[in-house]
């Protein structure tokens, strides 16, 4: 926004339709249409397309036509969207490593605030508690925990 209104930053609300519009108007990186594309299957109209065409134009859009073309838009978003989380996961895994623990190992057990008593949590209070006996696996991430006595839980 500072760009857009210089040294003039206390009139910041003259020029936020004008960032609206080019916001509306930009295409997304994952997407690969506009905002505003991807709802209304065009782009918004600029100020040479408000002038007044009188009998010189006249359109009509037939409604199957439009469907048809609004479903294709939304298809080739929601191919766009897919393929990029399947990026983000494949360059995400690279990171991951599986870890299997088994019955009588020791581990630590994070506790969410909502497994504190009431009027217990606070955020600095330490959240992880163990080391824990594994005394039952059920999945691979799965596990039933034999928890330190007098914890409340």
């Amino acid at each position: 926004m500072r760009c857009l209104v210089g040294e003039n930053s206390g009139q910041w609300d003259c020029v936020l339709a004008q960032a609206e519009f080019a916001y509306n108007d930009s295409p997304n990186r994952s997407m690969g249409s506009s905002p505003f594309q991807i709802l209304y299957a065009m782009h918004p109209h600029g100020v040479h397309e408000l002038r007044d065409l009188g009998q010189l134009e006249c359109r009509s859009a037939d409604g199957e036509d439009f469907v048809k073309e609004i479903s294709d838009l939304h298809e080739h978003v929601k191919l766009k969207l897919q393929d990029r989380n399947q990026r983000y996961n494949q360059k995400a895994d690279l990171k991951r490593r599986e870890v299997q623990f088994n019955v009588g190992d020791l581990v630590l057990a994070h506790l969410r605030k909502e497994r504190f008593p009431n009027g217990e949590y606070n955020k600095l209070k330490w959240k992880k508690i163990g080391p824990c006996k594994i005394l039952w696996k059920f999945y691979a991430n799965s596990y039933k925990l034999q928890l330190p006595p007098g914890i409340g839980i």
